[in-house]
């Protein structure tokens, strides 16, 4: 699993951008088409749209007002959490439960399926602007997003609800609940699993994944088969690996593991030092390791290529 820096220049601007067009969205489908809905950036497609009011109920309106969903699309997910919570309680103080209508009024204002569809601003454009390689839970396959020179759509990665549509409708369209992820790992493995901040890692929360925890692989000769285990004293950590089955989608990755087990043995420090000579004193021992074994080195990069965090946890080659 790896984090997601949101203080990179360009999670920034994704981020900033996400919460421009969103906010905006989430306004028209409110108040609808008027003056006051209005965002003030000339060039802005929504407000351009013919994007129509949702009708909702006078309840349902004043309840949004007094949270001040205006926050949702950009607020941090412990924020995002309170003001879900906020919404329950005071939507609650007067019902006894949120009403069908009511229901079908939140799904259509915080709409994600216009998201992934609309030629506004969507899905492809949050991920090109991520430009998030591997999927930030296994970092096992590519997540490119790929968009030909006629706009047309080709792949993305799929965008995980951290904490699920089917319970926080609201958070459906916030920026830190769509996590980039492979379709393996969000339709499969998570699935309807549902995450707790507390108990759980999330991607732009937890800056140390990386590096609290140790991927290793072990030979089985009983069974002729390298078993990976993981060494960490993070309880959100191995909680959050167990139930994205990490270990166990790696093991499936058999000949890898027998590859770098055999690297581990045979070369050293000392092999990568002479291999870097023999390249060119242009070359960083970095780079010699790039290119060498075909992975990042540093944490921070290990969404450039798959399988980075484990190649690098078994080789543990460490370098200055």
């Amino acid at each position: 699993m790896l984090y997601i820096d949101d203080q990179l220049p360009h999670i920034q601007l994704a981020k900033k951008t996400h919460i421009s067009y969103i906010t905006c969205y989430i306004n028209r489908k409110i108040f609808g088409k008027s003056a006051t809905t209005i965002c003030g950036d000339t060039n802005c497609k929504i407000c351009k749209s013919k994007t129509k009011k949702t009708n909702i109920s006078n309840y349902l309106f004043s309840i949004l007002k007094q949270i001040d969903f205006k926050k949702i699309p950009g607020s941090s997910p412990h924020e995002l959490l309170k003001l879900n919570s906020q919404f329950n309680t005071l939507y609650l103080k007067a019902r006894k439960k949120i009403s069908p209508k009511d229901q079908d009024g939140i799904k259509n204002i915080f709409n994600y399926d216009w998201f992934i569809d609309n030629n506004l601003y969507n899905a492809y454009d949050l991920c090109t602007n991520l430009k998030i390689e591997t999927c930030v839970y296994c970092n096992r396959l590519y997540t490119s997003t790929v968009i030909t020179e006629k706009k047309e759509r080709i792949i993305r990665p799929t965008l995980d609800h951290w904490f699920p549509q089917a319970q926080y409708p609201l958070l459906a369209l916030s920026f830190y609940n769509l996590i980039p992820s492979c379709s393996p790992c969000n339709s499969s493995v998570k699935h309807f699993a549902t995450f707790d901040l507390s108990k759980n890692i999330h991607p732009y929360v937890d800056k140390k994944i990386t590096s609290d925890y140790q991927l290793q692989s072990i030979y089985d000769k009983s069974i002729n088969t390298f078993k990976v285990t993981i060494d960490s004293t993070n309880t959100k950590i191995k909680s959050t690996l167990k139930t994205m089955q990490i270990p166990a989608i790696y093991e499936h990755h058999q000949s890898e593991l027998a590859d770098l087990d055999l690297l581990r043995r045979k070369y050293n420090k000392r092999y990568l030092n002479d291999l870097g000579k023999l390249l060119g004193a242009k070359l960083t021992e970095k780079e010699v390791y790039r290119i060498i074994f075909g992975v990042e080195y540093e944490d921070e990069n290990f969404y450039k290529r798959p399988l980075s965090k484990l190649k690098k946890d078994i080789l543990n080659l460490k370098i200055k």
